[in-house]
């Protein structure tokens, strides 16, 4: 049996093979604590809510669209997108083609001006995207 192919997104430096302290996914399911954790935040969520992974590369390649895909199933079919680039905060927007999963597909939405959704804001803007995603994904169903 060949070996299952993992991405992960933390924060930090280190490895952490458990999934304990990052997202992880192989074989098109998440690992770790993610997987029993994430489901309960699904009431927490607005239906159109979209949630991102900020973290450099998240969405890169087969991997990184298999990770943004089991965190939406893990989430109820919630959007979760994540970039190819590298992530500089003080930019605040995210970096190379933004990828989103819902509802069992991934989608390239292209670079980041052009991105729908109410994560879509012009550069500079971080605290109000913040403030926009914090109160987006408060709204209950």
């Amino acid at each position: 049996m060949a070996p299952q192919a993992i991405k992960s997104v933390g924060i930090g430096s280190g490895s952490d093979l458990t999934g304990t302290k990052c997202l992880r996914a192989g074989g098109g399911t998440l690992g770790g604590v993610a997987a029993s954790v994430l489901p309960a935040l699904v009431p927490l969520f607005s239906p159109n809510a979209v949630v991102t992974l900020g973290g450099c590369e998240v969405a890169d390649g087969v991997k990184g669209r298999n990770l943004l895909m089991a965190v939406s199933k893990a989430l109820g079919g919630i959007a979760v997108q994540g970039a190819t680039g590298y992530q500089f905060t003080v930019l605040g927007h995210l970096r190379g083609d933004v990828w989103r999963a819902r509802g069992g597909r991934v989608q390239n939405l292209g670079q980041w001006p052009n991105i729908p959704g109410p994560t879509a804001a012009p550069p500079n803007r971080m605290a109000a995207d913040i403030g926009a995603v914090t109160s987006s994904s408060r709204t209950t169903r």
